[in-house]
């Protein structure tokens, strides 16, 4: 019986191993890297410098970065049909950290209209460039964007991962 019960609790153990820690771990193939997660979150001002361009600046937080700037050129694309007077934009953002650190992302959104001068847009970011310790970083990963023309302001949130060049500094 006491055998019985040592094996049953291994069993439950196990199953409960797999359960809370195989949705959080990320598989790779042996010899690769998958880098670390990456959450950014960052708000300011917003304004339109011609009929197809946007420039923003903001504040905000990221893992790898901690408290950085936020300084983004925006193009419209053209119009994007997954919503009713969608557009189709590509957004650069420079992420500068207080240590002199850069990481430069390029968002890839679908803006759909709210209200008048107002969009949520979504979308996928790529690592385009960076500086200091993500000098020849690659990375990916989801974007979220709420703007409001009308009161020159936005906010965005970037999920994803990173690989920084040097793994030592993950």
């Amino acid at each position: 019986m006491r055998s019985t019960l040592s094996s049953l609790r291994a069993v439950l153990l196990a199953i409960g191993l797999v359960t809370f820690a195989l949705p959080n771990a990320v598989l790779a193939a042996p010899g690769t890297s998958v880098g670390a997660p990456f959450v950014a979150t960052y708000s300011g001002s917003a304004a339109f410098t011609s009929a197809t361009t946007i420039q923003s600046s903001g504040t905000g937080t990221a893992r790898l970065l901690g408290a950085t700037t936020s300084t983004g050129n925006t193009v419209i694309q053209g119009p994007d049909a997954s919503c009713p007077e969608g557009l189709a934009t590509t957004s650069t953002e420079t992420l500068g950290a207080a240590n002199g650190d850069v990481l430069v992302v390029t968002i890839h959104y679908r803006a759909c209209p709210v209200s008048t001068n107002v969009y949520h847009s979504t979308g996928h970011w790529e690592v385009t460039g960076g500086a200091g310790r993500f000098l020849g970083a690659t990375g990916q990963g989801t974007a979220e964007c709420d703007a409001d023309f009308n009161q020159g302001r936005f906010t965005f949130t970037l999920v994803g991962r990173v690989v920084l060049a040097n793994q030592d500094n993950q």
